[in-house]
């Protein structure tokens, strides 16, 4: 059985050309609008309607004739999971379509596009972090790195 489990109407303003899913719950997608866009998987649970009661339908002669009027349907309330998909990024720097991308893990993300243009991007979070790791650790190497008390 196969069935839609997250949708997103307006991903981008012109054709979608390339979508591909990363390990953490995202998926990247590319365009001709020359965007690069992050989505994140989230789930979002929603209740099933309430029973409604056929009385007021089977008075106007819609429905099963053979129901009591004041009987609601039997269906049972379950809930439904479904899942949204969340911009999380979108990354400019081309000036015509991005045609295709590849997901390097840690070494970041490569879009080619048709204004002859080829972008590595990183994650500037990540490249922080290391850069300050690196930082303390050739202050550690000097002696340079004193802990106040």
């Amino acid at each position: 059985m196969k069935r839609v489990i997250a949708c997103q109407k307006t991903a981008h303003d012109s054709s979608v050309l390339h979508v591909a899913k990363l390990p953490n719950r995202q998926l990247i997608s590319c365009s001709e609008d020359g965007s690069v866009r992050i989505w994140e998987l989230r789930e979002k649970q929603q209740l099933a309607a309430e029973p409604v009661p056929t009385g007021f339908f089977n008075m106007w002669g819609f429905g099963k004739t053979n129901k009591q009027a004041s009987q609601p349907v039997k269906k049972q309330q379950e809930n439904v999971t479904s899942c949204l998909l969340e911009l999380v990024g979108d990354l400019i720097g081309h000036s015509s379509s991005v045609e295709m991308f590849l997901y390097f893990e840690d070494h970041g993300l490569v879009t080619c596009s048709a204004d002859h243009l080829i972008i590595l991007w990183k994650n500037g979070e990540r490249e922080s972090r290391l850069r300050s790791l690196k930082l303390f650790q050739k202050l550690e190497e000097n002696g340079d790195l004193y802990l106040a008390v």
